[in-house]
């Protein structure tokens, strides 16, 4: 089980962001990166906000998390897959993001990927 605290900080930060305090909310997900807080759930939290603001390395960060993982957790995989998506574009690496993308909504069942044409293409 997670630490209370460590539940709170990703919460404080999901409002801080939603309040339109990104700044703030980065330094809150930093100090409990830097205190040993190494979830899923704040990784993908820090990939949602701007990228000058975090000062983790996000990629490296979640690479390490999956090495640690099991493969065969289906919510880990797909929760993973959108917060590398996340990283990738903020790190200018947009194919990749949206290859990423495409597999977590496969894997999520997502009808756009059985078939149905939404027009867009990645270039």
């Amino acid at each position: 089980m997670i630490p209370p605290w460590k539940t709170a900080a990703v919460g404080l930060a999901l409002c801080l962001s939603a309040l339109g305090q990104s700044p703030d909310a980065a330094n809150v997900l930093n100090e409990a990166y830097e205190r040993g807080h190494r979830s899923l759930n704040l990784l993908h939290v820090m990939a949602t906000l701007p990228a000058n603001k975090v000062r983790v390395d996000l990629l490296g960060a979640l690479d390490r998390l999956a090495a640690n993982r099991s493969s065969t957790d289906p919510e880990f995989s797909n929760t993973f897959l959108f917060a590398r998506a996340a990283a990738l574009d903020k790190a200018g690496r947009h194919v990749e993001a949206w290859k990423s993308l495409e597999t977590a909504n496969l894997d999520a069942g997502c009808p756009l990927s059985r078939g149905t044409d939404s027009g867009y293409r990645a270039t």
